[in-house]
């Protein structure tokens, strides 16, 4: 497995999907995914991060803020990495030895689509790649809300400003 992608072509819950729609990897809602036969219950706090727990128990866990932070440390099946920003949108996963794993990107459509490449060393787990995608994929969608509340802030201050400089 090279990437996964999201489709949310199905209004009921976006579908994660590996190498450009080869295989269906995960349907989520806002608090489960579906993985084969099992439900993982997800839990999101956009200021302290991210888990999935597992029907067996384990919990993979994504921590850091996924609002505002640069770093976002992620344990998945006993390994750990790194989610690094790089600039605004540019995001490097790095395995614990700081050896890059994977890549994402918030640019031309990151956020509707979604995409983790896994160029490192090595190919993720089925429960890495959706760990790490379903983490990837909250870390731009918080990004993208903030990009999207400064607009409207600033439209309405620039709105006020020219509102009171015509009155007066």
């Amino acid at each position: 497995m090279r990437y996964t992608s999201w489709d949310r072509s199905d209004p009921r819950a976006p579908i994660l999907r590996e190498e450009d729609g080869v295989r269906d990897l995960a349907v989520f809602t806002e608090s489960t995914a579906t993985v084969g036969e099992e439900q993982w219950a997800l839990d999101v706090d956009p200021k302290s991060g991210a888990s999935m727990t597992l029907p067996d128990g384990r919990e993979f866990r994504a921590r850091g803020n996924l609002k505002r932070g640069s770093l976002v440390e992620a344990t998945v099946a006993e390994r750990s990495f790194h989610l690094v920003g790089e600039t605004s949108k540019d995001w490097v996963i790095e395995d614990a030895a700081g050896e890059k794993f994977g890549q994402f990107t918030g640019a031309h459509r990151g956020v509707r689509r979604a995409i983790v490449e896994f160029d490192g060393e090595g190919e993720p787990t089925e429960e890495e790649a959706i760990a790490l995608s379903w983490f990837a994929r909250l870390i731009l969608d918080a990004k993208q809300t903030n990009a999207g509340i400064a607009l409207i802030v600033s439209m309405l201050l620039l709105t006020l400003v020219a509102v009171l400089v015509w009155i007066l």
